[in-house]
């Protein structure tokens, strides 16, 4: 069997971390010939940094010709998908995410668990297995765990990821060193244009008839983003651009302990202020902690009926 494994467009750092690290394990998740890995869409700086750490080539990012089979990776939300994933053939799934549709991929074993990264899971299995780990793959597992769980800060944190880190770093020994490249990632990102910061990393979900976009940056800093005097202009290209109803902007700011939500549309605002107890204004909420879209935005999409 020719497999591959992919994750959702324009994917992660865990997602694409995951990926590779999943080629190992292809012959446990029913993958007994080739799984290449295959992506869609932008790869982030982050990515970048951390496969350049490890000394790892990127993944194409080019639609693969032929398969037979496809593992999925830190997603299983037909939406997010590349375009060329038809669920019919996705065998296997690794995922942390509420709000996916396991209905959707009938042919798939689906391992969804509420880890703080796919990378935790892909790294335990490494365990069970027994299957050998060498280090470039053990230090994207790591990365891939300390950038989805923010350092542990992220609320979707669990010991099961502070296990895994303790058990990786054994093997390579760079976690500080790992986690200082990836903060200082971030912290560029943050230097960079307002629009392709908003437009970075958007998951669009249908809810009630319309086109809703969850984008998120999670950086120290990010909510100076939401003061810039272009972030309003640049919100707008970026929804009309994505063909959105509604854009909903968590900047998650990392060195403050908070986010900032930003969104246009008084009814969101309502709804935000209504759930969460945010208060709104000129179309800008701060909240009381570090919010996340898999554990405050997407939870509140499924309550109102995903």
């Amino acid at each position: 069997m020719v497999g591959v494994a992919t994750s959702y467009a324009n994917p992660d750092t865990d997602g694409v971390a995951g990926c590779v690290a999943l080629v190992g394990l292809a012959g446990s998740l029913g993958f007994p010939g080739t799984l290449s890995v295959v992506l869609d869409g932008a790869i982030n700086g982050e990515t970048k940094e951390l496969f350049s750490f490890a000394g790892v080539a990127l993944p194409p990012t080019t639609p693969p010709e032929t398969y037979d089979g496809i593992a999925l990776v830190d997603t299983h939300h037909p939406r997010q998908l590349p375009a060329w994933v038809r669920p019919v053939q996705v065998r296997a799934v690794i995922d942390h995410h509420p709000g996916g549709d396991p209905a959707a991929f009938p042919n798939a074993h689906i391992d969804n668990q509420a880890v703080g990264a796919a990378c935790t899971l892909i790294a335990e299995r490494y365990v069970a297995s027994g299957a050998a780990l060498q280090v470039p793959v053990a230090v994207l597992l790591q990365g891939g765990i300390l950038s989805n769980t923010l350092e542990f800060v992220a609320p979707s944190t669990t010991g099961r990821d502070r296990a895994a880190i303790n058990r990786l770093d054994v093997l390579t020994g760079c976690g500080d060193e790992l986690a200082a490249l990836l903060r200082a990632a971030r912290a560029r990102f943050v230097e960079g244009p307002t629009e392709a910061i908003i437009a970075a990393d958007i998951k669009t979900f249908d809810h009630r008839g319309l086109q809703l976009g969850l984008s998120q940056l999670e950086a120290p800093g990010a909510s100076t983003i939401a003061r810039r005097s272009d972030f309003w202009p640049a919100y707008h290209r970026v929804r009309s651009t994505r063909g959105l109803d509604v854009l909903v902007v968590n900047l998650a700011d990392l060195a403050a302990s908070a986010s900032v939500l930003a969104v246009s549309d008084p009814a969101w605002q309502a709804r935000l202020a209504k759930r969460h107890g945010i208060s709104f204004d000129a179309g800008v909420g701060w909240t009381g902690e570090v919010f996340l879209r898999k554990t405050h935005l997407v939870p509140m999409l499924i309550g109102e009926g995903l």
